[in-house]
């Protein structure tokens, strides 16, 4: 089975925005991770990949409905989403 590699998380962690996510911690604190840590998000990343599952808290996301501009609030044809998901899920997005 593949598994994920160190070159793939600083990859993704290259393209992560930097911008606050659901779990509080900023998407900045991650680029600037210690290669310690990415080695334990790596390993974290490969035993879910291996056993075929995720943890609970990275399959909750917050769904937050943005209105359209100079839309009526009528219908949700009007709005468009933008989801916080956990800093670790969105990286294994990115991957």
């Amino acid at each position: 089975m593949l598994e994920f590699s160190f070159e793939e998380i600083d990859s993704a962690l290259s393209t992560l925005d930097i911008s606050k996510f659901l779990d509080n911690i900023h998407g900045i604190m991650i680029h600037n991770h210690h290669p310690r840590g990415k080695t334990s998000q790596l390993e974290i990343f490969n035993t879910s990949w291996r056993l075929g599952r995720l943890s609970r808290d990275w399959k909750f996301a917050l769904v937050i409905p943005i209105r359209k501009s100079y839309k009526p609030t009528g219908t949700s044809d009007n709005f468009r989403s933008i989801t916080l998901t956990r800093v670790s899920c969105k990286l294994m997005e990115i991957q």
